[in-house]
């Protein structure tokens, strides 16, 4: 958390709605608003700091994965109006943060892999390693780059075999949609054939 030294060591002897009241100072408007919102019926000022703290990260604390963190971190650009030396502390942090010292090759291989599937048509199959390569992390499984391409190979046949489905019901449906109009009666509009109507024929008259 943003300021934490500040209110954890330096405001030690602060009292405690001192600290609550320096904290709701420092949030942004729509923030405060928000967590505001969010504690009713309770009075901002009635709550302690820890409750506060802890409230604040479950409402926007985003939890990002260590692959996508070391995936962004492969993304990073220097802004035209930063210097060196902010960058510079910034790819540190960012690096830092997504623990890329604790790469191996494989984890460094899957990861170019997976950066290099920049066309759009790639979108889904992208995201959908990254998932994979998320949940073995989470569960601390190793992931080889072939074990890797095997899962790209195990979705897109699953795609295909999808789509193929998908392209049958629609050729059967549009088949139906066929027979009926071919056997629609013109006398009645009915499905069957005319010569099978029982209503009244129609003629014109004029």
């Amino acid at each position: 958390m943003r300021y934490r030294e500040v209110f954890v060591e330096d405001a030690k002897q602060v009292t405690e709605s001192a600290r609550v009241r320096l904290l709701c100072e420092k949030l942004d408007g729509k923030i405060f608003a928000r967590y505001q919102r969010h504690v009713l019926p309770k009075e901002v000022t009635s709550i302690g700091f820890e409750e506060i703290v802890e409230t604040l990260r479950q409402l926007f604390d985003v939890k990002t994965s260590e692959f996508t963190m070391r995936y962004q971190c492969l993304k990073l650009e220097k802004r035209d109006d930063e210097d060196y030396l902010v960058y510079t502390g910034r790819v540190n942090d960012f690096c830092e943060r997504a623990k890329i010292h604790g790469l191996d090759s494989d984890g460094i291989k899957c990861l170019l892999w997976i950066c290099g599937l920049k066309s759009q048509r790639e979108t889904e199959i992208r995201q959908r390693l990254i998932a994979v390569l998320d949940r073995e992390y989470k569960a601390g499984q190793a992931l080889s780059l072939q074990k890797l391409y095997r899962e790209c190979e195990n979705f897109l046949s699953l795609k295909k075999d999808s789509e193929t489905i998908a392209g049958n019901v629609k050729t059967v449906e549009a088949a139906a949609k066929e027979e009926r109009r071919r056997r629609e009666c013109w006398n009645c509009r009915g499905d069957h054939f005319a010569q099978q109507c029982k209503s009244k024929p129609w003629f014109c008259n004029v």
